[in-house]
């Protein structure tokens, strides 16, 4: 096993625990969805600029200028997609967001299929089958 592998591997680890965490204190938080939100969005942009100029130098000013629409156009989507997040979190259970949320690779597969016609192979199938049998039994048992 690689440095590496190990340092991808601790990486994923934590971010799968920090990830898992965010819904307590997202709920712990005693501000409304709109604070949470920009002070969220002010940290995060400080923390991907010292990555950007830490890791990219004097281009990271060049790699901005050319993310050109498809770019910008994500970047948009993202921060919608943490507004939906953060406010569904403040509005609702955990788990009904937790639920939701579980539904994205099936929604990201079949975009992938309509759209670029990516076809999901017999593993992948099966992984998202058992993921689904999931979803069902945590909506079955809410």
């Amino acid at each position: 096993m690689t440095a590496n592998y190990r340092l991808g591997l601790a990486l994923i680890v934590g971010a799968t625990i920090a990830w898992s965490l965010a819904g307590l204190f997202t709920r712990l938080v005693t501000l409304d969805s709109w604070t949470i939100l920009a002070w969220r969005g002010v940290f995060g942009a400080l923390g991907m600029a010292v990555m950007m100029a830490f890791s990219r130098r004097s281009e990271a000013f060049r790699d901005l200028r050319r993310l050109g629409l498809p770019g910008w156009g994500f970047a948009c989507l993202s921060a919608l997609g943490m507004v939906f997040y953060i406010t569904s979190l403040r509005n609702t259970t955990v788990a009904h967001n937790a639920v939701i949320y579980a539904t994205i690779p099936f929604l990201a597969a079949g975009l992938g299929y309509l759209a670029l016609g990516e076809k999901p192979s017999r593993i992948a199938l099966a992984a998202s089958g058992a993921a689904l049998a999931g979803v069902a039994i945590m909506v079955g048992f809410g």
